[in-house]
């Protein structure tokens, strides 16, 4: 996936709990419709995935045609 993307294309990131205006674990918004997953080639990084990669699975079933990418940086949450 990006193959083909050129050097010099604009690259989008968009970091949805930030864009949630909150540093709580908002439940109620992190699902929200995000439109920019609905654009290819799109990649969605989980970093805090903990042992099940969660919320890559919810918006897996949502955003198919995406590319995920779940990490745990903290060893005891996935030991």
């Amino acid at each position: 996936k990006g193959q083909n993307r050129q050097p010099n294309d604009p690259l989008v990131v968009a970091a949805h709990h930030y864009d949630a205006g909150s540093n709580k674990w908002n439940e109620g918004i992190r699902f929200e419709e995000m439109e920019i997953l609905e654009h290819q080639p799109c990649s969605v990084w989980e970093v805090g995935a903990h042992t099940d990669a969660y919320d890559s699975k919810v918006l897996s079933s949502s955003y198919p045609g995406c590319e995920y990418h779940a990490y745990e940086p903290i060893p005891t949450f996935f030991a």
